[in-house]
């Protein structure tokens, strides 16, 4: 941050290899800030932190198999070209696609994660400790 309370593209890029231990400590890709011009340092801390959060969802996320699930909602394709039934889709047909058979696909994902959230806050107040492991 320099005197005049901005953060500039330039600064960041002097500072490329701090920025980018700092990125990699949290979890965030290489260019969560590449191409968003000069910012005030509030504006670089809520970017920051948003891409955090959800950096945090997508790993939590991953560990609830939802991509698992949307993969198996995909039909065809190939090794090459897995996703080949996208590209034959119209507008209105991912729509449909999405709400009729992702999202029924979803739902039980959906009711175990909270589940073992639950399950989770409930152990977590028994022992009377918020760091309880899954």
């Amino acid at each position: 941050k320099n005197k005049d309370g901005t953060l500039e593209e330039g600064e960041r890029t002097g500072a490329r290899q701090l920025l980018q231990g700092l990125l990699t400590e949290f979890g965030l890709g290489p260019k969560t800030f590449d191409g968003l011009g000069s910012m005030s340092w509030e504006r670089f801390r809520d970017h920051f932190v948003h891409e955090w959060e959800k950096t945090r969802k997508e790993q939590a996320l991953g560990h609830a198999n939802v991509l698992r699930v949307v993969a198996e909602c995909v039909a065809g394709g190939s090794k090459e070209d897995p996703l080949r039934q996208l590209a034959r889709m119209g507008d209105e047909e991912i729509d449909r696609w999405c709400r009729e058979k992702v999202a029924r696909a979803l739902v039980p994902e959906f009711i175990k994660v909270r589940e073992e959230l639950v399950a989770r806050d409930k152990k977590r107040r028994a022992v009377g400790k918020d760091d309880v492991k899954e």
